[in-house]
């Protein structure tokens, strides 16, 4: 149950209905894997270490439907679900409020959200005991989070500051909190490899109120650990042509971290690469592929698609990559 194999087919779309209003869809039709049966003696009533059988798949669709008004500047509101499909626990709703000011050299967003907590089988679409015929898991996050970046990011240095907090609550298990702040100065270095180059300092801190990284029922299933600091380097570059804009993050950063009063100090990498490639005057194939390491864990995630242009494409945006990177680990 500390495994997922996620596959989701994405099925996005956003009209324009007015002159600066438009419409938007984010529907993600998922497939969900945990690799197998878990160890029934860390799973489920805690009392009763006997063999049962439990669900270790999940196939469904995880829709999102909305409005947003202004283009850079703009609001945004969407409402959805969590997955709609073969499990046991009932899938509750989730909501985006955004309000984002952007001039030429800075951007302020306020983003408030309730939204699924994707780490396992049990976190995101829950699961249910049949021995004890007890339901649990379904693992939501609702709060909010500030953006301020000063410096556009387009061929300029920048510095981003990030923070939030979070009430965390799901089916039958443990309420939980979660607060995080990121420092990020990124220096623009030209064309220095390739058509962009950034080199920066990342900096994350986050705290969990509780470890919920259990699978007993009552506990969430899902990375929750005290004092967690990742600090390292981070490299950021773009290379396009006339059909093609390519992204590639590099990070490789000290990591530590609290769990249970056991500390953990290791090195961290995270590297990704994104990209839009021009196939039709309307028409272009999405993708990204991207792996995070640290010391006893892996996740791997790919990410494909094809866009369609209403109104036609001259050439890759750049803003297309940037949201194939933020969906990428989502």
């Amino acid at each position: 149950m500390d495994k997922l194999i996620h596959t989701s087919v994405y099925l996005n779309a956003e009209k324009k209905l007015a002159r600066g209003f438009y419409l938007w869809t984010e529907n993600d039709l998922i497939f969900l894997d945990s690799g197998g049966k878990p160890d029934y003696t860390h799973f489920g009533g805690i009392n009763l270490p006997v063999i049962r059988d439990t669900d270790t798949s999940f196939i469904g669709i995880e829709p999102m439907v909305g409005v947003r008004v202004g283009r850079k500047s703009y609001l945004k509101l969407g409402i959805g679900s969590t997955p709609f499909g073969n499990s046991k626990v009932r899938p509750t709703f989730r909501g985006i409020f955004e309000a984002n000011y952007r001039e030429e050299d800075i951007l302020l967003r306020l983003t408030l959200k309730r939204d699924s907590v994707r780490d396992s089988l049990l976190s995101y679409v829950g699961a249910k005991d049949p021995h004890a015929d007890r339901e649990w898991g379904r693992v939501v996050e609702q709060g909010g989070e500030v953006k301020f970046q000063l410096g556009s990011g387009y061929r300029e240095s920048f510095l981003s500051l990030k923070g939030g907090y979070y009430d965390i609550e799901g089916k039958n298990v443990n309420d939980n909190s979660r607060y995080f702040l990121e420092i990020y100065p990124s220096l623009y270095l030209g064309n220095l490899l390739i058509d962009e180059n950034y080199l920066g300092l990342f900096f994350r801190y986050e705290n969990y109120d509780k470890n919920e990284n259990l699978f007993y029922f009552g506990n969430g299933g899902y990375f929750s650990p005290k004092n967690f600091v990742l600090l390292g380097p981070k490299y950021t570059g773009y290379f396009y042509t006339d059909r093609l804009m390519f992204r590639l993050n590099l990070l490789l950063g000290f990591l530590r971290f609290e769990t249970d009063g056991d500390t953990t100090n290791t090195l961290a990498a995270d590297i990704s690469g994104e990209f839009e490639y021009k196939l039709k005057e309307k028409i272009s194939l999405i993708g990204g592929l991207g792996y995070r390491n640290s010391k006893d864990y892996d996740e791997v995630s790919l990410n494909m698609g094809v866009k369609y242009y209403f109104n036609g494409l001259e050439s890759p945006f750049r803003s297309t990559v940037d949201k194939v990177d933020e969906r990428l680990f989502k």
